[in-house]
């Protein structure tokens, strides 16, 4: 990566975002996602009310920026769920060979090339490819 700060900028099932790596071994990242659900359940698999159930879906999920709404149908919960999601974060990186290893996970092996102008990245245990040209 010769000193250079190589951008890799991704969409990926509606996650949209990018690494930065530059040659002191920092990094950036900020990866952004939105996305809505239509959820139906049971009212006997719920074992709460629908308004309850609603609260649940969201008490649930601390880390993200979420809204439902709910309501009865029959004998199911019918609900909406929309859910924001905004990561921003800086590490250090190191590499061998063809692996690179992020400081805050480094039992996990990302696979890269740099091909030219392209540099690939592998995220291994999604399967998700991160591609800069």
């Amino acid at each position: 990566m010769d000193g250079l700060v190589e951008t890799s900028e991704a969409t990926h099932h509606g996650l949209i975002g990018f690494y930065e790596f530059h040659a002191d071994g920092s990094t950036a990242m900020e990866w952004q996602s939105a996305w809505r659900r239509t959820l139906t359940t049971p009212v006997s698999c719920v074992n709460l009310s629908c308004e309850l159930y609603e609260q649940s879906l969201v008490k649930h999920m601390p880390d993200l920026r979420s809204e439902a709404s709910c309501e009865r149908i029959e004998e199911s919960c019918a609900c909406e769920v929309s859910t924001w999601l905004h990561l921003v974060s800086s590490e250090t990186y190191s590499i061998s060979g063809s692996t690179l290893r992020f400081s805050g996970r480094s039992d996990i092996e990302f696979g890269f090339c740099v091909e030219g102008d392209r540099f690939t990245l592998q995220e291994p245990q999604s399967g998700y490819v991160f591609v800069r040209e």
